[in-house]
């Protein structure tokens, strides 16, 4: 009875874990395509300025 408790106590931390890591990288990943999506409208406002410019 010991160890059934014990695999289950097991497997709620590892699961635990794993939706930490989940939560993470959502999070990592939203992050980043704000800054993919800024650095794309820089460029676009940079390559706009440089043919207007010339």
């Amino acid at each position: 009875m010991i160890w059934f408790s014990h695999k289950k106590y097991t497997a709620e931390f590892y699961a635990a874990g794993l939706a930490e890591m989940v939560r993470l990288a959502r999070q990592g990943t939203r992050f980043m395509t704000l800054v993919a999506g800024a650095a794309l409208l820089v460029m676009t406002a940079a390559n706009v300025g440089m043919i207007y410019g010339l």
